[in-house]
């Protein structure tokens, strides 16, 4: 098991840019906004984005945004999916649902042109 301390968000990251082209356009203590570039590597045979590619951009955006209150490790989650996610971009809005001392429940939501593609909630712990 890791046990470093994580400098700053980026650092949540540092493994994830290099297999999900991820552009982080707004960041607080309260709210994460972020574009993920869908390639066609992340495509499943149908020609879409695989769901657990998306569903690993949002997890990593979820700790992103627990970041601040040392919530970082994925307790729980469910995450459901409403349209296809296609080669574009794709934005991913982030907020709390429920803000804790030890947890959070943070709601993730995921648009293509405006529109919900997906849309998860994540329990959040303490790392």
């Amino acid at each position: 098991m890791r046990t470093e301390t994580f400098q700053s968000v980026k650092d949540i990251f540092v493994n994830y840019i290099s297999q999900f082209p991820i552009e982080i356009l707004e960041y607080s203590e309260e709210r994460v906004y972020a574009r993920w570039t869908v390639e066609e590597k992340d495509f499943n045979a149908l020609g879409i984005a695989h769901g657990g590619a998306i569903l690993s951009v949002a997890d990593t955006l979820a700790g992103a945004l627990g970041f601040s209150r040392n919530h970082l490790v994925t307790k729980d989650l469910h995450f459901y999916y409403h349209r296809p996610v296609e080669k574009k971009d794709t934005y991913f809005r982030c907020r709390y649902a429920k803000a804790g001392r030890r947890s959070s429940l943070i709601e993730v939501e995921v648009l293509q042109d405006e529109k919900l593609c997906a849309k998860g909630f994540f329990t959040m712990v303490e790392l």
